[in-house]
């Protein structure tokens, strides 16, 4: 089966105003070294049926090892993001959604060497996980929580 297959320019940042990220297939591919996504404005992320998702945070610069950041004053709070990723996806770095709740399904985020989610509400189903390992040489910080799950009160 053909992937629909999308490549972010390394070194990018995409800000997604208003806007979603959305893979609505399961054979979809989001693909991206070096990059930060910053939602705004009602922006989100959604991938109901477990599309694969390769992205790696920049290591340097201002959003050094921030791979998602939604805006935490942005409208509406009550977006949900959701993270259904194949066994092989890969999110590697931070993913911060204060005001979002975060369905975290499948296999999302499986090969990941270091993600820290930080979000209102997670729901974990199915066998999601990750770790938070090697997190410094991405430029974010090690958690001392682990797995690397904080729950925000923002």
């Amino acid at each position: 089966k053909a992937m629909d297959y999308t490549e972010l320019e390394d070194g990018g940042t995409y800000i997604f105003d208003g806007a979603a990220v959305d893979l609505k297939s399961a054979s979809a591919a989001l693909y991206g070294r070096n990059v930060n996504l910053i939602f705004v404005n009602g922006g989100f992320l959604d991938m109901p049926t477990g599309g694969r998702i390769d992205l790696t945070a920049k290591t340097t610069g201002d959003f050094a090892g921030i791979l998602m950041y939604s805006d935490p004053v942005t409208t509406p709070t009550t977006l949900n993001i959701k993270l259904t990723g194949q066994a092989d996806s890969k999110l590697e770095g931070v993913l911060y959604f204060p005001n979002q709740a975060v369905e975290y399904a499948g296999g999302s985020a499986s090969d990941s060497t270091c993600t820290h989610l930080i979000a209102r509400t997670i729901l974990f189903t199915g066998n999601s996980g990750f770790t938070n390992q090697n997190c410094e040489a991405m430029g974010a910080r090690d958690m001392s929580l682990s797995p690397g799950v904080v729950l925000s009160s923002s």
